[in-house]
């Protein structure tokens, strides 16, 4: 018996959110669901995805060529050998939603969108208008619609039946690790330090700028803190900048992306995390998961509490502060409710999820 098949656009070279619910989901249901890859360039990271079963399909760039993408989309699905039960697109807004059109007309059964946002990072005029536009026509060719948390749910879609898809991890590997933390702290030459910890985009809507103005006012009291940033972005070099300006640069290091987040989770003392929206904010599940303080933005939705850890923030670099001087080091423990988070146990109902659309 040949397994479901299904078509996912969502996948990038980055290491983001939606990657990574993407990479956990194929873990967890992969024995039972094949996956094909509609990506832009040709995948450099991520690779441990593809298999003779799970394949890429490379579109040439909507933006640079319209006509060539929607040409070579149409041939997706027309191809003799590939017949998909199901298209799962991922976005963070409505700015693209033609492989749900392409679906609907090559006669895919269910067109599921899965929505990771509760606020799109910042749309042009033109932008926001065909926003507008799929939202009131293309939607309705969704057959399912998924949400990383209720507050999205009730936001975009609450006069249809959406399903709240917790974005599972593998708790086992974001665990603590006291060698992790030796050997990162070690090469980093923190052994002394009070590390202080980002993990994510470095975009305007994570606002990673304020974590530059926490550092400033936090050194006076503390010295020996040092700021790790992991993630790439566009607000990078600005980033730099701004850590000059501010005389910080000394005890902040911009790393990049990592593709072992985890070991350095395990090296900070304290996670921050002080986005203006998120639809989840899976890093910080991630941070509580390894025992760590959490400083999250009051932004932030409340559904990422899975310990007592965590706390809910405005942007005041003063309260900040402030919170972080009474932190400890001492690892925290996990509340019951983290268990839909546990992508060990979500395994069945993602399962249901895909193959019979029940949960």
């Amino acid at each position: 018996m040949s397994k479901y098949r299904v078509l996912v656009e969502g996948l990038s070279n980055n290491y983001g959110g939606t990657e990574a619910v993407i990479e956990n989901v194929n873990r967890a249901v992969g024995d039972f669901v094949s996956f094909d890859y509609l990506v832009d360039s040709p995948l450099t990271s991520h690779l441990d995805l593809l298999s003779e079963e799970n394949r890429q399909i490379v579109l040439p760039a909507r933006s640079k060529n319209p006509f060539r993408y929607y040409s070579r989309l149409r041939q997706v699905f027309k191809r003799s050998d590939t017949i998909y039960d199901a298209v799962w697109v991922n976005k963070n807004n409505f700015g693209n939603l033609a492989v749900i059109n392409a679906a609907k007309s090559a006669g895919v059964r269910r067109r599921i969108l899965h929505f990771h946002s509760l606020e799109p990072s910042k749309r042009s005029f033109y932008q926001h208008l065909i926003d507008i536009y799929n939202y009131k026509t293309v939607l309705e060719n969704v057959t399912d619609y998924w949400v990383c948390s209720t507050s999205v749910g009730e936001k975009y879609f609450p006069n249809r039946n959406y399903v709240v898809v917790p974005n599972a991890i593998d708790f086992d590997s974001y665990r603590y690790s006291a060698s992790d933390r030796q050997a990162v702290r070690n090469g980093l030459g923190l052994n002394d330090s009070f590390v202080l910890g980002y993990v994510g985009r470095l975009e305007e809507r994570k606002n990673p700028g304020f974590l530059l103005e926490v550092l400033r006012e936090l050194l006076p009291v503390c010295c020996n803190s040092r700021l790790l940033i992991i993630g790439d972005g566009p607000l990078k070099n600005a980033l730099a900048a701004r850590a000059k300006e501010l005389d910080v640069s000394e005890s902040v290091m911009f790393l990049g992306a990592q593709d072992n987040p985890s070991a350095f989770l395990s090296a900070f003392d304290v996670f921050l995390f002080p986005s203006l929206n998120e639809g989840l904010g899976i890093a910080a599940i991630e941070a509580q998961v390894n025992g760590l303080h959490c400083l999250v933005s009051e932004f932030v939705p409340e559904d990422v509490k899975v310990s007592d850890s965590i706390e809910f923030l405005p942007l005041d670099a003063a309260r900040w502060v402030s919170s972080i001087s009474a932190i400890n080091s001492r690892r925290t423990l996990l509340l019951p409710n983290s268990e839909q988070f546990d992508l060990g146990k979500q395994g069945v109902f993602l399962c249901n999820l895909f193959l019979t659309g029940d949960y």
